[in-house]
């Protein structure tokens, strides 16, 4: 998986990285922020951290078989 990085007003993909910690989300559109925290995926540690939590927060809320379960315990 990789890493997000997004601005705040980017919808799902925001409220996806801020609420599993598989992303960063900058505020206000700063591009200076933006270039600092892609600098900062230059941390290979970060990076592979991020992106598997990514990955996985994925594959828990919009692979069909999650979906599936979701809408079940809905209905």
């Amino acid at each position: 998986g990789l890493p997000i990085i997004c601005f705040s007003d980017a919808g799902g993909v925001a409220e996806l990285a801020s609420d599993n910690d598989c992303g960063i989300v900058i505020e206000n559109r700063s591009k200076q922020e933006l270039a600092e925290q892609i600098l900062a995926l230059s941390d290979k540690k970060l990076a592979k951290k991020l992106g598997e939590a990514a990955r996985e927060a994925v594959r828990l809320k919009y692979l069909p078989d999650s979906c599936v379960s979701l809408w079940e315990d809905i209905l």
